[in-house]
């Protein structure tokens, strides 16, 4: 697919995830 999202954390630690797209 490419490089990985702008931001993205896991889910483990926080239950949402930043995508920049």
């Amino acid at each position: 697919q490419g490089p990985p999202p702008t931001a993205i954390k896991p889910a483990k630690q926080s239950p949402i995830i930043y995508v920049d797209g």
